[in-house]
């Protein structure tokens, strides 16, 4: 009897505990098979007919209830799954199209980066006005570019041959790759580096080359790195005849040496140095003899062409460290740093006779030159730059009023 009532629990109980897998199928194998335990149940227990048929109606209600039930829900889990699939796909087209468009953004936005680097390059470059702007500028901008600041840069000498001219960073130049020149840039592979060759071209004629250690992981094309190093070209022009100009403005156009007034500022300089730390210079003042003779026996042009001679002998004649300026016409100063009396004595005595040896042409012939040099030291013959001034004059007067082709120094100026 009791186990007959506990047969229509069987469909809710394979339900309950079977709920993942409650296809229609199974369903109905429990039921067939909960059906076929029931009426064998019964005949082996011959209960009651009234018990026996409520207890299968109950069986059968359930088992129908269940089914009905479970195949709604398989249906509702299908058509779920159905669209769960198509929005996982759905999704997976969007993440593609997301991924897509994410890597053209990337691409626009490496462009755009890339394209404001070569805007500042450009700005930088060609508003530099010196090689000390340009250089440091140009490590500037390349630190954004190459994620790197190091550089050799050669430029080409009036002999054609590629001289150093700037660098930043370690380089030894001798073990440099030499592949083949070319027109364009080239990415070298150096052992553990890469390293970026440009040649940098006007027209047939190159006019210097550039190393470039190469930091970033990503390169540029090599159409892209033209674009941007045509700037540095133009940089380097503008530099180059920034320099000339400079250059010009500083020298004498007609004997090569300093300007009056950049002498004078030199000269300034040097004052406030020895009077700062305590050291010596000397002042040397040179005068032509006999100048207005030779322009007018020989002509203006014989004149400018004995200036623009002692020009080249007074530079030839002194250190890469001292000064020589056209002070007046046919008068030229010379700034020595640090010396000793006497060794300013003997640079004096030398310059008089190599002028004395020499022979100046005007027009078809040969003439001698002299030149008389008055000298004058600091701080013994003057504390101030007027004073050291008036001591080398009044030492070259003496020059002349002696003979002249003579060095009188200061000390020997009597009264």
């Amino acid at each position: 009897m009791i186990e007959l009532a506990v047969w229509p629990l069987i469909p809710f109980l394979a339900a309950l505990f079977g709920r993942s897998a409650m296809k229609p199928a199974v369903l109905w194998s429990v039921a067939v098979g909960g059906g076929c335990g029931w009426l064998l149940d019964g005949l082996l227990r011959r209960p009651s007919p009234g018990v026996w048929i409520s207890s299968g109606i109950a069986f059968a209600v359930g088992a129908a209830y269940v089914i009905v039930r479970g195949r709604q829900t398989y249906q509702l889990d299908a058509k779920t799954r159905t669209v769960i699939e198509k929005l996982k796909a759905e999704q997976a087209a969007l993440e593609k199209t997301h991924a897509a468009l994410r890597q053209e953004y990337e691409r626009y936005e490496r462009e755009d980066d890339t394209a404001f680097q070569v805007y500042n390059l450009a700005k930088a470059l060609t508003e530099s006005f010196s090689w000390n702007t340009l250089v440091n500028r140009f490590s500037q901008a390349l630190q954004k570019l190459a994620g790197s600041t190091d550089f050799l840069l050669y430029l080409s000498s009036d002999a054609g041959e590629l001289e150093p001219k700037a660098q930043n960073g370690v380089w030894i130049r001798d073990s440099l790759p030499s592949p083949p020149m070319t027109q364009h840039p080239q990415w070298v592979p150096f052992g553990a580096e890469t390293l970026l060759r440009v040649p940098l071209w006007q027209g047939n004629e190159l006019l210097g080359l550039l190393w470039v250690r190469w930091a970033e992981p990503s390169q540029p094309p090599i159409a892209e790195i033209e674009t941007i190093f045509e700037y540095l070209l133009i940089g380097f022009k503008k530099a180059k005849l920034f320099a000339r100009i400079e250059s010009l403005s500083r020298l004498d156009g007609l004997t090569g040496v300093l300007r009056r007034q950049t002498f004078l500022d030199h000269l300034q300089v040097e004052w406030n140095r020895a009077k700062q730390f305590k050291t010596t210079f000397s002042l040397m003042l040179v005068d032509v003899d006999h100048f207005k003779r030779i322009n007018d026996t020989y002509g203006h042009p014989a004149g400018d062409a004995v200036l623009a001679r002692m020009g080249e002998l007074l530079r030839m004649g002194v250190y890469e460290t001292d000064y020589v300026g056209r002070y007046g016409g046919e008068e030229f100063g010379v700034l020595l740093s640090r010396t000793d009396l006497a060794g300013v004595r003997r640079k004096a005595e030398m310059l008089r006779s190599r002028v004395a040896a020499e022979l100046f042409p005007a027009g078809w012939e040969k003439i001698s030159v002299t030149i008389s040099v008055g000298l004058a030291h600091f701080p013994r013959d003057g504390q101030t730059v007027d004073g050291l001034f008036a001591a080398v004059d009044r030492a070259l007067y003496a020059a002349k009023n002696g003979g002249r082709n003579r060095v009188v120094d200061f000390s020997e100026v009597k009264g």
